[in-house]
């Protein structure tokens, strides 16, 4: 039955909120990569806030494993996001 709380639906929901997750976090991996600016409402849209939540953040934030920068306007005026990745030191091997 539809709607009764069983451990299968627990388990759907679930798993289609970590695909949700990773579809999100590729796209954003994606764009990092391939240097896009985002406008406001795309990157909203992804880490599922609204655009004026995005705009208050200032000139820069993190959130999900990403850094996101204020670095202009988009044609329209929306504003523009370059995505980054904070830096992390690189670990070498111990011999």
């Amino acid at each position: 039955m539809a709607g009764n709380g069983s451990p299968f639906e627990a388990a759907t929901v679930h798993r289609l909120t970590s695909d949700k997750m990773m579809a999100y976090r590729r796209e954003l991996e994606e764009a990092y990569r391939s240097g896009w600016l985002l406008s406001t409402a795309n990157l909203a849209n992804l880490l599922g806030l609204s655009r004026q939540t995005v705009a208050s953040y200032g000139q820069h934030f993190e959130a999900a494993g990403f850094t996101f920068r204020r670095v202009g306007k988009r044609k329209g005026g929306q504003l523009a996001w370059q995505v980054g990745k904070p830096y992390q030191a690189e670990t070498l091997p111990l011999d």
